[in-house]
């Protein structure tokens, strides 16, 4: 069961999950940190939408740190995807939030599109139930 299955505010839903991608590390394949680190990123974190949030829980050094921020207070969702990553399904997602400390770059997403779409939908309020 993932951290933010267990954190939910009552009344919310859970309606989009994407993952790191692991593909990210491929240059560092045969460094043993590399592959330490996609280890980490897969089991440590967690990035989802909610129906009136958007929480994301990474681990930076050998700390855990969670981030969350509001979907009124999203300004928009941009996405940076190279031509392998759009091959294989993975990208870098920007955040802007209203405030300074909203802002945040997610590396490495699997499935950036989808996410956009749901931060997009949550901001709306368009959320489809089920």
């Amino acid at each position: 069961m993932k951290f933010f299955d267990q954190h939910l505010i009552p009344g919310e839903t859970i309606y989009f999950r994407p993952h790191y991608q692991p593909f990210t590390f491929s240059r560092l394949i045969f460094l043993f940190p590399a592959l330490w680190m996609m280890l980490c990123n897969l089991l440590f974190n967690d990035i989802v939408v909610t129906n009136k949030r958007l929480a994301i829980r990474r681990q930076v050094g050998l700390q855990l740190k969670n981030d969350e921020v509001q979907g009124r207070l999203i300004r928009s969702a941009d996405i940076q995807q190279s031509i392998i990553g759009h091959v294989f399904s993975y990208g870098d997602v920007l955040i802007d939030g209203s405030r300074q400390q909203h802002n945040f770059e997610l590396k490495g997403v699997s499935d950036p599109n989808g996410l956009q779409k749901a931060v997009l939908a949550m901001m709306r309020g368009t959320f489809e139930s089920g």
